[in-house]
């Protein structure tokens, strides 16, 4: 099977490959940076939106990641570096004008900081890391809850969402085979459909997001899914 790797696309000479992998990137990384810029950087919204999309664009323009190397990082931290490196060379200077590009949810995530609290997390470090993994499985989250409905398998899709994605104490399978109609058997194997789903979607994305067998094989184990 060939691999789709998105960090490997993103330097294509083809130009459609080279737009779904800038695409691919964008989807992955933009709130992770966005919240990493507002927390590390102490910038503004409205700065931190700025530095977004201009990063994205100069790294499209300039070709930033044609010079990862898998062999002597993750993408992500590579990533990180670029970003923390355009933040320091371009974002600080006082004059900033406003950009265009790739029309992101801003106040989504700016309301998810706001929840969240900048406190709660250690670092602008395990922000960034923390919502790089969020993110990841919000989006498998998505396309599974898709899936579902094309295959006629809500029901197990919302068994997985009452039990996997509920705030503890867990219901127990007796109440919620109850709730859904069905024998609690049925609720083990719409569980065990839903979780084997979404394990793949991960893996999905993470052979995009990745640029080797061995760095997908590390990422997997990280976010549980190995």
């Amino acid at each position: 099977m060939t691999r789709q790797s998105a960090v490997l696309g993103a330097a294509s000479d083809d130009p459609a490959l080279r737009e779904r992998s800038w695409s691919a990137l964008v989807s992955a990384y933009w709130k992770p940076a966005y919240k990493h810029v507002r927390i590390k950087w102490k910038a503004s919204p409205d700065d931190a939106r700025d530095s977004i999309q201009g990063f994205f664009e100069k790294a499209m323009e300039k070709d930033f990641f044609a010079g990862y190397q898998p062999a002597l990082a993750r993408f992500r931290a590579f990533f990180k570096t670029c970003l923390d490196r355009y933040v320091s060379n371009e974002v600080r200077a006082a004059q900033r004008q406003k950009r265009g590009g790739p029309a992101l949810e801003f106040e989504e995530a700016e309301r998810e900081l706001e929840h969240a609290g900048a406190a709660a997390f250690e670092s602008p470090d395990d922000v960034f890391e923390r919502e790089w993994r969020r993110q990841l499985f919000a989006s498998a989250l998505v396309t599974l809850r898709a899936r579902a409905e094309e295959q006629g398998k809500q029901a197990a899709f919302s068994a997985f969402e009452k039990y996997d994605l509920c705030d503890p104490p867990r219901p127990r399978y007796e109440d919620l085979a109850r709730e859904l109609g069905v024998p609690a058997t049925t609720v083990t194997n719409y569980l065990s459909w839903a979780r084997g789903q979404l394990r793949s979607l991960v893996l999905d994305q993470l052979e995009q997001l990745t640029a080797s067998e061995q760095e997908l094989s590390v990422e997997a184990r990280d976010v549980g899914v190995a």
